[in-house]
C-alpha cells in the first residue's frame, strides 16, 4: 500500500503531463505520430531522473531537439532503406548504454537517446524533422514545469544527491557488457523481424528491447524476461477487442489511453508486468490507430514471444553478468553505509543507509522469489536470506540515537569480511542481527 500510495500522485503529474503535451501540440496543428511522439517523450521524461536537477534540464533542453531531429533522419532511412535504417537504430540504442562508461552527464545524454528512439516502433517518423524537434521542447518544458509545480506543492520529493558510480570491477565493464548485449539483441531482433515477420518485425525488436534493457544479471534477466512476456501478451489479447471496438476513435481513443497509462503507472509499483501489459495495450492501439501495424493476434504473440527469446538468450550467454556477483557488490555497500550510521548515527548517514538499500533492493527480486521456494537447496536460497538479513540489521540500526555497542560493531566487521565468503555470510549476518 505504502508503494501505491507513493505511485498515484507521481502517476497523475505523468498523466497530466501527457495531455498537456498532446493539447499543446495538436493546437500547433501537428500531425498525428508528432502528436505520439510528444506524448511519449513526456511519458518517457517524467518516469525518468533526467531532469531532476537543474544541469539535467539545461542538457535536455539543448540536447533532446537535436535527438529528436535525429530520430526522424533515421526514420526516413527506416522507411527507404530497412536494413540501413535497423543499422542506424541499433546502433544509437547500444550507444545510449556504452555512452554511460564517461560519467553522470553521459548517462543522462544516453537515457535522452534511448527516449525518441523506441517511438519509431510505433509512430515512424514523428511527422518529420521540424515537428520532431518541436515536440521535444514542448515536452521539455511541460514536464520540467509540472515537476517544480509537484515539488513546491509536496507531492514530488526532492532529488536524492547524484550518486558516485563505483569503479566496475569487471572486464570489460558493465556498461560495455551491456551495451554489447542491447545491441546484439536488437540487431539479431530486426533480421528476425525482417525476415520472418515483416507486419510485425517492430513488435519483434520493440520486446527485444523491453526484456534486454535495464537487466543487472542473469537472474534478473529471466525474471524480468517472464514479467514482461506475461504482460506483453496480456496487452495484446485485451487490446485485439479494444480496438475494434466502434467507439475507440479521437477523443474516445484518447481517454482510452490516458487510463490504460495511469493504470499502469500506479501498479507498476506492484508488479513490472502491469507496467509492461499497459505499454503493450498502448503500442497496439497506436499501431491499430495509425495504421502502422497488422491487427493479426496470433502473429503479433508470435513475434512478441522471439523478441523475448531473442534477448534473454543474448542476455545469459554474451558477456553474461553474475547476478550473485552484482548482489554482493551492493551487498558491500550497504555493510558500509550500515557501518557509518552505527559509528555515528545522524539524519545523513540514516539517509545514506536507504539510498544503499534502494540499490540491493533494485537487483533483490528474483533472489527474494527463490528464498521462498523451500524445497530448493540452501545455496540457491541464500542470497534472498543475505538480503532479508541486511535490511533486518538496517531496519534494528535506523532508531539508534548513539553508536552501536563495540560487539555490534565487531559482528558488522565480521560480516563484511564475509562477503568474500558467501557460505560464511549467512551465519555472520545472524550475528549482526542478534548484536544489534
Amino acid at each position: 500500500m505504502t508503494r501505491l500510495r507513493t505511485a498515484l500522485p507521481l502517476a497523475i503529474l505523468t498523466i497530466v503531463a501527457v495531455a498537456l503535451v498532446v493539447g499543446a501540440l495538436a493546437l500547433l496543428r501537428m500531425p498525428a505520430p508528432t502528436l505520439v511522439l510528444g506524448a511519449w517523450l513526456a511519458l518517457g521524461l517524467s518516469r525518468s531522473r533526467l531532469v531532476d536537477h537543474w544541469r539535467g534540464c539545461l542538457e535536455a533542453l539543448v540536447a533532446l531537439p537535436a535527438i529528436s531531429v535525429l530520430v526522424a533522419l533515421v526514420a526516413l532511412v527506416l522507411a527507404r532503406q530497412a536494413w540501413i535504417g535497423a543499422a542506424l537504430f541499433t546502433l544509437a540504442l547500444a550507444a545510449s548504454v556504452w555512452l554511460r562508461r564517461f560519467g553522470p552527464a553521459w548517462r543522462r545524454t544516453g537515457g535522452l537517446v534511448a527516449l525518441p528512439f523506441t517511438i519509431l516502433l510505433v509512430a515512424p517518423g514523428g511527422g518529420g524533422v521540424g515537428p520532431a524537434a518541436i515536440a521535444g521542447v514542448v515536452a521539455l518544458v511541460v514536464v520540467v514545469a509540472l515537476r517544480l509545480a509537484g515539488r513546491a506543492l509536496g507531492v514530488v520529493p526532492p532529488p536524492d544527491p547524484e550518486p558516485v558510480p563505483a569503479e566496475s570491477t569487471l572486464r570489460p565493464i558493465a556498461s560495455t557488457r551491456m551495451a554489447v548485449q542491447l545491441g546484439l539483441a536488437v540487431a539479431l531482433a530486426f533480421v528476425a523481424g525482417l525476415l520472418l515477420l515483416p507486419e510485425h518485425w517492430s513488435w519483434v525488436v520493440l520486446t527485444a528491447y523491453l526484456v534486454q534493457s535495464g537487466t543487472r544479471g542473469r537472474a534478473d534477466v529471466l525474471l524480468k524476461s517472464g514479467l514482461r512476456l506475461a504482460g506483453a501478451l496480456a496487452g495484446s489479447l485485451v487490446a485485439a477487442p479494444l480496438a475494434a471496438h466502434p467507439a475507440l476513435d479521437g477523443g474516445g481513443l484518447l481517454a482510452v489511453l490516458l487510463v490504460v497509462l495511469a493504470f499502469a503507472l500506479v501498479l507498476r509499483a506492484v508488479s513490472y508486468a502491469f507496467w509492461t501489459a499497459g505499454l503493450t495495450l498502448l503500442v497496439a492501439l497506436l499501431q491499430d490507430a495509425l495504421g502502422t501495424g497488422s491487427v493479426d493476434l496470433g502473429l503479433r504473440l508470435v513475434a512478441i514471444l522471439l523478441g523475448a527469446a531473442i534477448s534473454a538468450l543474448c542476455a545469459w550467454f554474451v558477456l553474461p553478468v553474475r547476478s550473485r556477483g552484482v548482489l554482493r557488490r551492493r551487498l558491500a555497500d550497504a555493510l558500509a553505509a550500515l557501518q557509518e550510521q552505527l559509528a555515528a548515527p545522524a539524519p545523513e548517514t540514516a539517509a545514506g543507509l536507504r539510498r544503499a538499500l534502494g540499490r540491493v533492493d533494485e537487483v533483490a527480486p528474483p533472489f527474494r522469489l527463490l528464498a521462498r521456494l523451500r524445497p530448493l537447496p540452501v545455496r540457491l536460497r541464500a542470497p534472498g536470506e543475505w538480503v532479508r538479513l541486511v535490511a533486518d540489521c538496517a531496519a534494528a540500526a535506523d532508531p539508534l540515537d548513539a553508536p552501536a555497542s563495540p560487539e555490534a560493531r565487531r559482528a558488522l566487521g565480521e560480516a563484511r569480511r564475509a562477503l568474500r565468503e558467501p557460505e560464511a555470510l549467512l551465519p555472520a549476518l545472524e550475528r549482526l542481527r542478534a548484536a544489534l
